[in-house]
């Protein structure tokens, strides 16, 4: 089974912010962290499988919200009234160097 690599959002409800999250899993503790403090509690939306290794935020189109730019593509802010981020192509990324061994096992 291969591991890719995913762009997530993450939706912090109590705060009323994103955090864009790049990993090839999300990981989340249950239960209160440190000092029996409650986490805060989110929602996270798996955006893509683009093999991408971090991701940004920036508003790519102009229309003031904040976008995600991750890999060879770019997701579009749906906006307040929530819905899906559309993904949309940024460029062509192509395999730069690979290297096989064959190690006799």
């Amino acid at each position: 089974m291969q591991i890719r690599p995913v762009a997530f959002l993450a939706f912090a409800v109590s705060i009323g912010t994103f955090v864009a999250i790049a990993g090839a899993e999300l990981n989340r503790e249950r239960g209160n962290g440190p000092g029996n403090i409650p986490q805060v509690p989110f929602t996270s939306h798996r955006l893509g499988t683009d093999h991408a290794e971090a991701i940004t935020v920036l508003d790519m189109n102009g229309d003031g919200r904040p976008d995600l730019l991750s890999g060879a593509y770019w997701y579009e802010n749906p906006g307040p009234n929530g819905g899906e981020w559309i993904r949309h192509q940024y460029r062509t990324v192509e395999i730069v160097d690979e290297f096989v061994a064959d190690c006799g096992e």
